[in-house]
């Protein structure tokens, strides 16, 4: 869930951007784009979901707390993404890391994480 609501939100960023700043021009190319950048999100992604499907996993097993199993999977989730488009390379790679990397915080805070109690 925290996955694909981050790379659902990922790309509002830049519309709100102009509309707040931009006074709307050019909103409906935004949108019109929308399903292009959640399909990239979605695949240049997938190395940083396994990443995270595997930390997850080993911490959820463990007697750690929310905050810290929420703490280092967005360490990690942020390092695979700054990777990932460090990768990739081009010249807005770091603002397109930084607007996932920053959608990837705010949704950490939607979800709840179980952990299993220590034995």
């Amino acid at each position: 869930k925290h996955w694909l609501t981050s790379i659902a939100l990922a790309p509002t960023f830049p519309f709100l951007y102009n509309i707040a700043f931009l006074h709307g021009e050019n909103y409906l190319d935004y949108l019109k784009g929308y399903p292009a950048f959640f399909l990239y999100g979605l695949l240049s992604s997938l190395p940083a979901f396994a990443i995270y499907l595997l930390l997850f996993s080993y911490l959820a097993k463990g007697a750690y707390s929310e905050l810290i199993i929420k703490t280092l999977l967005n360490l990690a989730t942020i390092t695979c993404i700054f990777l990932t488009f460090l990768i990739l390379g081009g010249s807005e790679e770091n603002d397109i890391a930084i607007m996932y990397s920053v959608s990837v915080l705010i949704t950490s805070f939607f979800y709840k994480i179980k952990s299993k109690p220590p034995k």
